[in-house]
């Protein structure tokens, strides 16, 4: 396989850890948009569907993820020390998303991002609708979503088109893409884009995805508790 054909397969296979992402982040949406159609049966089945096929998605994009570390970095663990380093990358990323959602809102008008309008926009559906389709969407947003986002974006797109070690590049063009799939327009892209590199970063700082998918959660955990107080109080 010469070199083109081999960044040809590299980029069908990345093309469908996206289609993957994306799926799996808004099948709760779909679900709770539609469940006044479906019936009780078919609810249950549907959400032990969807979280077997999390499930296993996860452990397959983990081995395939690991297959890719050396040795010395499979077992590192996350001391305090970098815990508190994942934190300041938090107060990066916060900084970034405040100044992102300030400006937008200055230019379009809208008081949050279309991402975070769409989540919460479903308020009504998930006060109203089947419990388990409300715990898969907050699920979904504070830890699958981390989980597979960092698998994917980070730990995967490093070791299919960077292997060489590019730090930069790889940061730059894979969070382009991250930007791009939470983002309706310039500014929500670059914000999202931002927040990709911070992501990005934390990863690098010891090739480590944990310290990633830490931060992701703790990026995403305190929205989805905001979330949960407002459909149950």
């Amino acid at each position: 396989m010469n070199t083109f054909q081999k960044r040809c397969l590299n980029s069908l296979k990345f093309l469908g850890l996206i289609i993957l992402v994306v799926v799996t982040n808004v099948t709760p949406m779909f679900l709770i948009r539609f469940q006044s159609n479906l019936g009780d049966s078919v609810k249950w089945f549907l959400t032990a569907a969807y979280l077997v096929f999390v499930a296993f998605s996860i452990i397959w994009l983990w081995k395939w993820y690991q297959k890719g570390v050396p040795a010395e970095h499979q077992h590192q663990k996350i001391g305090w020390k970098d815990f508190g380093i994942v934190m300041l990358f938090y107060l990066a990323g916060r900084i970034i998303a405040v100044a992102g959602t300030v400006i937008n809102q200055l230019v379009s008008g809208n008081q949050m991002s279309m991402n975070d309008q769409a989540i919460f926009g479903l308020t009504a559906g998930l006060k109203e609708g089947f419990l388990p389709f409300t715990i898969c969407f907050l699920l979904a947003i504070g830890i699958i979503a981390p989980i597979i986002e960092e698998l994917v974006f980070r730990g995967l797109a490093s070791q299919i088109f960077f292997s060489g070690g590019n730090k930069w590049l790889a940061a730059i063009v894979t969070s382009l893409i991250f930007g791009l799939l939470h983002a309706t327009n310039l500014i929500e892209w670059i914000m999202y884009t931002g927040l990709g590199i911070v992501f990005y970063l934390a990863y690098a700082r010891r090739r480590n995805i944990k310290d990633s998918i830490l931060l992701h959660m703790i990026n995403n955990i305190p929205p989805a508790i905001l979330l949960a107080y407002t459909i149950f109080s």
